[in-house]
């Protein structure tokens, strides 16, 4: 064995480093691995000429992608534009150009850079490109020698964040476009939990959805299933499926996403604040899909369990309290509890306007349901009170009230108010 002041030995304690900052990474401990990186990084300068290039490099990128992990944009820019710059004057081999190209991707996405990310990726993925499917990609299949990603793997990053990038831009069909993509060619060879293609598959159906082809997302949701997304802790995707799929009209496929979530959720029981914030998201959101399903009681249930969690969330989002108050509300309206719903309706309304974060919608929200147990118990007047006050706020803000406008004026308009 080489001893550690030789250039070889440099060279592989490097390797090792980087490689371990890597693991590190990819488990999730942007402590550890930073640390790994600094290192490496440290012993590559000293080391000077000594050391290979390319490996300078890649101890470089490790540092810049724990940056991205740990969310130190500014540090990650700085590191990736060092890169940039060093490897300039020294020749690299393709894959780690790629790798430092969809680092840069990441960087980029989360700065606020899509057009960028468009301009720099799109070339790559286009015929003769760098990562097009035939003769370019067998040509740089042939430099990877003991690479530490596969070509297609590569690509199908690219494709992620292209279609990412064009779909927050509101280009949906550019999106589709793209993200399709990763479907197809990943068929053949995925694996449940593939992080990749879950997250590739969830942002196709919904540049799908966006487009109006509910047919099409909903063809994509058996898929996103069986690729059991739990398995990798994606539970905001999960939650974002389930409000998705609901929204759609398919109420037992969110009930589905739901009880995915809450299962994972409290598989690991914890007080962190994001944590209890989602397992309260799910159980709204299940309180929904159980209305749809005519299932008022169960939907009580569920909100009652969101109610619970959002009471261990310090400090309590009282707007949001308001808000599940009112869905318990219309659960016991609907199971024909029309005086314990009216007084459920009230405490709702009394939470959210007294919230400090008032939002006009949820209190308009609220008095229009009032004014329907009113109107169902026969106190006409209250509840042609409690429809005034809702029509006021929606015609005084709309920009605040708009999604529930309309609504609102529905339902003052069928019980003739």
């Amino acid at each position: 064995m080489a001893p550690i002041d030789s250039a070889a030995g440099v060279n592989r304690e490097i390797a090792r480093l980087v490689s371990d900052a890597n693991k590190a990474i990819v488990a999730k401990k942007p402590a550890e691995a930073e640390q790994l990186a600094r290192i490496a990084v440290e012993v590559a300068k000293l080391a000077g000429a000594d050391v290979a290039p390319a490996l300078a490099v890649q101890a470089k990128l490790a540092l810049a992608n724990c940056f991205l992990l740990r969310g130190n944009n500014a540090g990650a820019g700085e590191t990736l534009a060092e890169i940039r710059l060093s490897s300039k004057h020294d020749p690299l081999p393709h894959w780690l150009q790629t790798e430092i190209v969809l680092s840069r991707a990441v960087w980029l996405l989360t700065s606020g850079g899509l057009p960028e990310v468009i301009k720099e990726l799109e070339p790559l993925v286009r015929p003769r490109g760098l990562l097009s499917t035939g003769g370019a990609l067998a040509k740089l299949r042939s430099f990877l020698q003991g690479a530490p990603a596969p070509p297609l793997r590569h690509r199908l990053r690219c494709l992620l964040y292209l279609g990412t990038a064009y779909y927050r831009l509101g280009h949906y069909g550019n999106a589709e476009r793209w993200l399709a993509q990763i479907f197809e060619e990943s068929r053949k060879g995925r694996r449940q939990g593939d992080k990749l293609l879950e997250t590739g598959l969830f942002f196709l159906a919904l540049a799908k959805a966006k487009k109006g082809d509910l047919e099409g997302a909903s063809l994509l949701y058996p898929e996103i299933l069986s690729l059991n997304l739990i398995t990798n802790g994606s539970v905001d995707v999960t939650l974002r499926m389930a409000d998705l799929t609901r929204s759609l009209g398919k109420a037992e496929a969110s009930a589905q996403w739901c009880e995915k979530a809450i299962s994972a959720l409290q598989a690991t029981p914890t007080t962190d604040e994001d944590s209890l914030r989602q397992l309260s998201l799910a159980w709204d959101i299940l309180g929904h899909s159980r209305l749809s399903l005519g299932e008022p009681a169960r939907a009580e249930e569920a909100f009652r369990e969101a109610w619970g969690v959002s009471g261990r969330r310090l400090p309590p989002d009282i707007s949001d309290r308001g808000r599940i108050l009112n869905n318990i509300g219309v659960a016991q309206r609907d199971q024909g509890h029309l005086a314990e719903a009216l007084a459920t309706l009230k405490e709702a309304l009394s939470t959210l306007e007294g919230a400090p974060n008032r939002e006009e919608g949820l209190v308009a929200n609220a008095l229009k349901n009032i004014g329907i147990v009113e109107h169902r118990l026969g106190n006409k007047v209250a509840a042609a009170q409690a429809f005034s006050g809702a029509m006021s706020i929606a015609e005084a803000r709309p920009s605040e009230v708009s999604p529930v406008s309309q609504a609102i004026k529905n339902t003052c308009q069928e019980m003739g108010y």
